[in-house]
């Protein structure tokens, strides 16, 4: 995306697609500064087929609020927040991983990871002392509506999964056929882990996208750890790691099919204090 006025040109976005799913969409704030003169906007695709459907120009206030998570957030009409990185035209970077005395916020997958129709991905995590309760995060664009991937704990499903569902006003929405609609954008994922479900040492979360749909693109994957009262929750770097057939798991089992499902292991880049396995 770009801006070309009197005597000069700005690259507003250099990628607005994100290696995200194709139907998708993004929000990009243009500042005052650049909009100062008469211009035009050009949005060019690197490809011959058709990439865009719809682009909305409008004016808006920034409407900016401040927590200790997360410096700053702009508020939209359609009751949407965005960070303010994710707003500056390049890829989102994760938030940096947490260590707060017996809690521990850290990054499984910075992704974005694309896993195609019932494709499964593994990750690791090492924890040390008696983990307690724990919460599962991640980003996720193009699963169906009322769909929600397929996580297990160490061999144990989870039964319950949110995923977020946008305001029925939110120009994502687009209808494929009668009664058919799908989303375009990154929604929020979380899931609660029991406590008792974790434990000291290796831990392994499996993902795998729902059978029969179109795949799921995950990003930002984190790991919420809480430690039982008097344990530290602190994680350390594994030493090793293996890719396994998607069937040895036990609580891959479930998965309807009749063929051996592809498997990635997850990639890591977080602090070394957090620890999580390499490629």
């Amino acid at each position: 995306m770009i801006w070309q006025g009197p005597g000069r040109v700005v690259t507003l976005c250099p990628n607005l697609f994100e290696q995200a799913d194709w139907l998708h969409q993004r929000t990009l704030v243009i500042s005052r500064g650049t909009l100062g003169s008469e211009g035009q906007l050009y949005i060019e695709s690197t490809g011959p087929e058709p990439c865009l459907e719809r682009v909305d120009l409008q004016w808006v206030q920034r409407k900016v609020f401040s927590t200790d998570d997360a410096p700053a957030y702009l508020i939209s009409g359609g009751g949407r927040w965005w960070a303010e990185e994710d707003l500056h035209g390049e890829a989102a970077a994760p938030a940096a991983d947490k260590i707060h005395g017996e809690f521990v916020d850290g990054l499984l997958e910075a992704g974005p990871l694309s896993l195609t129709n019932g494709q499964a991905a593994r990750f690791f995590s090492q924890l040390q002392g008696r983990p307690g309760l724990a919460r599962i995060r991640a980003q996720v664009s193009g699963l169906g509506l009322g769909e929600e991937p397929l996580i297990w704990v160490n061999g144990s499903p989870l039964g319950v999964v949110a995923v977020e569902t946008p305001r029925l006003d939110d120009p994502g929405y687009r209808q494929m056929g009668p009664g058919i609609w799908r989303y375009g954008g990154w929604r929020n994922l979380t899931a609660f882990v029991p406590a008792g479900w974790l434990r000291s040492g290796e831990n392994q979360f499996d993902w795998a996208s729902p059978a029969g749909g179109e795949g799921v693109v995950l990003r930002n994957l984190r790991l919420e750890v809480a430690a039982e009262i008097g344990a530290s929750a602190r994680r350390t770097l594994p030493t090793s790691h293996e890719k396994i057939p998607f069937g040895q798991s036990p609580g891959l089992t479930p998965q309807a099919t009749a063929r051996p499902i592809p498997l990635r292991s997850g990639l890591s880049s977080a602090h070394a204090d957090v620890g999580l396995r390499p490629e």
